[in-house]
């Protein structure tokens, strides 16, 4: 069971790691321009890595779901 502290609510899971998503994504994007001349590579990069996050942060919390409403 889970304690009563702990929040399960999908905002708190995407939109605080946005914030510093945000930061990484600038940074990934312009030393991929740098490096080889392209904005794709980086957008296609950070597309690929925010969607990873966002898949796993919504598998957590489906987890963690279960695991609170006493299922196994």
């Amino acid at each position: 069971m889970l304690p009563n502290s702990i929040r399960l609510d999908s905002t708190n899971y995407f939109l605080l790691p946005s914030i510093f998503l945000l930061f990484a994504a600038a940074i990934i994007s312009r030393s991929l321009y740098k490096l080889t001349g392209d904005m794709w590579l980086g957008a296609m990069v950070n597309t690929l890595i925010i969607t990873m996050i966002g898949v796993v942060n919504t598998v957590t919390l489906a987890i963690l779901k279960n695991l609170g409403n006493g299922c196994t």
